[in-house]
Formats: structure tokens, C-alpha cells, sequence
């Protein structure tokens, strides 16, 4: 199995040779972002929440941040819906957590009292900090190797 470095690595190269292969991407604007920071246990994920409410805005799902297939990318196919038509990469995320869920449910179950998790729920930028190695939880998570990294 490999180790969650090289995992991260997998992805994030998986990421940038999609980028490269699609330099177009540089092109589409992004207008008037908002960024939201805070705390924890302060209300920012839920500031996030009511605002990713709004039709006008775009966030994240689960299912696009996380690295459980080869596909990290393009964005979800139109209509989305998430029973007439799931997205593979979605399903493959669903998967995922109900493993977690039979391995580590006490995890699961405490984080689900205050943050619900799933493929198709809106989340923040975690999965994406994870990937680029800028979030505290990989030292937790990823052992001495990364240290020594």
C-alpha cells in the first residue's frame, strides 16, 4: 500500500499533467473569490457552508478534492445529480469512506456530531491542502518518512 506521501505526490503530478495538458485552464477567469478564514470552532465552516448555498458561487465536493481514482479532474458533467447520473470518481469516494467507516468508525462518528462528511458534500479546501503537503495534518498522519522527506 503506498504510504500517504506518495500518494499526495501521485495526485498533485496527476494534477499538473492535466493542467499542462490543458493550458486553457490558465484561461478561465476567476471573479470576486471568497476566501474565509478562522479558528476552529468558530463558525467559518459554517460561514462556508451558507455561502456555497448561493447558485452564484461554486465549491468543492468531497468526491473532486480527494485523489481515490487517476481522474482528478475535469469538473462534474452537466446536470449533475448525484442519482441519475453519479459521477464514477464519486462512487469511488463513497466507497472510500464506507471502508473508513467499518476500519475507524469511532473517527468517523465523533467528526460526523459537528462535520458531516460525504463524496457529495460540500468541503473545504483540506483535501486540496493536503495535496500540495501545506496542512498539519500530514505530519500526524504520514509517520516519520515525511520528516525525514
Amino acid at each position: 500500500m503506498p504510504s500517504l506521501k506518495k500518494k499526495n505526490q501521485s495526485f498533485r503530478r496527476q494534477v499538473i499533467e492535466y493542467i499542462l495538458k490543458h493550458p486553457e485552464i490558465a484561461e478561465i477567469p476567476i471573479r470576486k473569490p471568497i476566501i474565509i478564514t478562522g479558528m476552529m470552532r468558530t463558525g467559518s465552516t459554517l460561514l462556508y457552508n451558507l455561502l456555497s448555498q448561493d447558485p452564484k458561487t461554486r465549491s468543492p465536493r468531497l468526491w473532486e478534492m480527494v485523489g481515490t481514482n487517476p481522474n482528478p479532474t475535469p469538473p462534474p458533467r452537466a446536470p449533475f445529480d448525484k442519482i441519475i447520473n453519479p459521477d464514477p470518481r464519486a462512487l469511488a469516494v463513497e466507497e472510500a469512506i464506507l471502508t473508513y467507516k467499518k476500519f475507524v468508525p469511532s473517527i468517523l462518528s465523533e467528526s460526523a456530531k459537528s462535520h458531516f462528511t460525504g463524496p457529495y458534500e460540500i468541503e473545504e479546501e483540506l483535501f486540496i491542502l493536503i495535496h500540495q503537503f501545506l496542512h498539519q495534518v500530514i505530519l500526524p498522519l504520514s509517520g516519520p518518512e515525511y520528516l525525514e522527506w
